[in-house]
């Protein structure tokens, strides 16, 4: 079914070709009652429209209408304020485990269009896996998206999509990302050293307080642009340094942003890009430079074709040995990488910092398996292996648990691209279907009663086996999703999430700065602790 806006839209354009033909015809030829008569017609077009799709289809004939909704989701009040106002994602944590349902909840969303929220492994499996190419990602978003990061393996449908995964997955596989893990140890310890610099305070000064979550994006940064393009960007020496800065303001959306993004859905994508807001500046600044680093990293490695057989060679090396994408195919698979693979990540490490600083118990006990397990990241002389990380049992659950519950994206979208069917529900094309792994991960019917609550020791012991947690389905842990769009780089981003925390428990007493955390979520491209400013004290006694 066509939007609103699009009819809207169709129905001022001949409005408009009605005034045009009006003022062409000659004076004496009853102009001015035409152009009345045609203003008045097209007035009453559209407002049979919008109580057609306002109130008549959504109220009466919609045949998704008897699906359960939230409360207070009528046509006089709908559910758009309700999720503006709040953290993205939350309001689907409290329908899931509130709102009896077989796995689809409907709700409003602005000017009363219908929204569909699956909930359970079965309705999940049917759009991840068996219909995964019938649900695809709006267009309104992948081209916003699209402008900023490129289309590539992320906003790819259908069948080009898995040809771009054939040709990335060698980059990803297992042995590729063991390869990164002494630049993980590299790096892990170039953050500890400046973190212990920033955190210095003279004795007669208060003790200082640590932005941790800048920290973690300036540290995974500084991670993926030697993994993916080969190229230093030196966030952790220097954070004013351009594309790290660029990149936090491109990370930062107000309000008014996260309100455009939501009338992308009904307002033609050619409108909105028309609508001039400041911010638009700094998404073409960030778009030319980072494109430009790109292009710059291509020629680099087209210049060196045989790093790709090195070890821990840059996922553009072994990307562009497979053959498979143009210079700007590669360009707008960087322009993913750089993003997906530092800030995601980021959000994780400052959720499991928050935890740790919550549950100083969980801290200590995780800082003693490290130390047991690691050498002091400061004194030792040799790069670290990823299977030394596979006697840690219990900084994987610290990792699994967090990941969990503060998954970094609380929800993607899917349109239907024909008319279909959800647990034998008919569900008409066009119709928008979110996935929330923010409030699917906190399921009490997939979880138990404690879904809600960080802990780790859900992974440990008879669970560990399986690496379930104790949930029974693998739609019960949807951080990376499933099927076809499951995370290509789910691997890269564990490993290095394992590594950096390792050496930040093993060397740093973390607490809350002096006033405790809000428990906040902020919002942005992912969802991050709000203010989480951190007291750090080394602790290296009794370790070498």
């Amino acid at each position: 079914m066509a939007t609103l806006g699009q009819i809207s839209a169709l129905l001022v354009v001949i409005f408009s070709i009605l005034l045009a033909y009006g003022a062409a015809k000659p004076p004496d030829s009853g102009q001015p009652y035409m152009l009345v008569c045609s203003f008045f017609a097209v007035f009453v077009a559209i407002s049979a429209l919008i109580i057609w799709e306002c109130c008549l289809y959504p109220g009466v004939y919609s045949p998704l209408r008897d699906l359960p909704k939230p409360p207070g989701n009528t046509l006089m009040s709908s559910q758009f304020h309700e999720r503006l106002r709040e953290p993205v994602g939350q309001p689907f944590r409290e329908w899931i485990n509130n709102i009896p349902n077989d796995g689809i909840i409907r709700y409003l969303d602005v000017m009363n269009i219908e929204r569909l929220v699956v909930t359970k492994p079965k309705a999940l499996a049917e759009v991840l896996v068996h219909k995964s190419y019938e649900f695809i990602k709006p267009r309104s978003s992948s081209s916003g998206i699209g402008r900023m990061f490129g289309i590539g393996l992320l906003l790819a449908e259908g069948e080009e999509h898995k040809i771009q995964r054939r040709h990335l997955s060698p980059a990803f596989a297992r042995q590729r990302i063991q390869d990164f893990y002494p630049l993980f140890w590299t790096k892990s310890k170039y953050l500890i050293d400046a973190l212990i610099v920033d955190s210095c305070h003279a004795p007669d000064e208060p003790e200082k307080s640590i932005d941790m979550c800048e920290w973690m994006s300036r540290a995974t940064l500084d991670i993926i642009s030697v993994a993916g393009i080969g190229q230093e960007f030196n966030s952790i020496q220097d954070p004013d340094s351009g594309i790290y800065q660029t990149y936090q303001k491109l990370f930062k959306p107000g309000y008014t942003t996260r309100l455009m993004g939501q009338m992308g859905f009904i307002i033609p994508g050619w409108a909105l890009r028309n609508i001039p807001i400041a911010r638009k500046g700094t998404i073409g600044y960030t778009i030319k430079l980072v494109k430009r680093i790109c292009r710059s990293a291509v020629q680099r490695a087209k210049s060196n074709p045989s790093a790709a057989s090195c070890r821990g060679s840059s996922l553009l090396s072994i990307v562009l040995a497979s053959g498979g994408f143009t210079d700007e195919g590669l360009v707008d698979q960087l322009m993913i990488f750089l993003v997906a693979g530092h800030e995601p990540t980021a959000s994780a490490l400052s959720w499991c910092i928050a935890m740790l600083c919550k549950h100083p118990e969980i801290q200590a006990k995780l800082r003693a398996e490290i130390r047991s397990g690691l050498p002091n990241p400061r004194t030792t002389i040799y790069s670290i292996a990823a299977n030394e990380f596979d006697t840690l049992p219990y900084l994987n659950a610290v990792c699994n648990e967090t990941l969990r519950l503060f998954p970094p994206a609380p929800l993607t979208v899917r349109v239907a691209t024909k008319d279909t069917t959800l647990l034998d529900h008919f569900i008409p094309k066009g119709t928008h279907v979110y996935i929330p792994p923010w409030a699917v991960n906190v399921s009490l019917e997939l979880w138990g009663e404690d879904a809600l609550e960080w802990n780790p020791e859900r992974w440990i012991g008879d669970m560990r086996s399986n690496n379930s947690g104790g949930a029974t389905s693998d739609y019960a842990f949807l951080t990376f999703l499933q099927g076809e769009r499951r995370c290509i780089g789910e691997g890269f981003a564990r490993g290095e999430m394992k590594v950096l925390l390792a050496a930040l428990i093993s060397t740093f007493e973390m607490d809350f700065a002096e006033g405790g955390w809000s428990g906040g979520v902020k919002n942005g491209m992912t969802a991050k602790p709000k203010d989480l400013m951190v007291r750090l004290k080394v602790v290296d006694e009794g370790w070498k």
